[in-house]
């Protein structure tokens, strides 16, 4: 059979039950369907996942690095601490 390509909607409307493909291939219209919807919808959906994963690995590298840091001020910090107790046991 012959398919046609439609400019408008309406031209899918007048299709006398020609095999009628939409001009940016959202549906096709033949004598007794209607097909069609978003093109690209599921990938649309696994590339806007794969984006958001990669933002949060990113942003976990960013955390984990901050936690590092104070981890070792945290450490830094309880040594001090353990000098000062040290020098106050020599003291009395």
């Amino acid at each position: 059979g012959n398919v046609y390509i439609a400019e408008t909607e309406a031209a899918i409307e007048n299709s006398n039950g020609a095999v009628v493909l939409e001009k940016s291939g959202k549906f096709v219209k033949g004598k007794y369907t209607l097909t069609g919807g978003s093109v690209g919808l599921f990938e649309g959906k696994k590339i806007g996942r794969a984006k958001n994963l990669e933002k949060l690995i990113e942003e976990i590298t960013a955390q984990e690095a901050v936690v590092n840091a104070l981890k070792a001020d945290i450490q830094l910090r309880h040594n001090e601490v353990i000098a000062y107790n040290e020098q106050l046991k020599e003291h009395a």
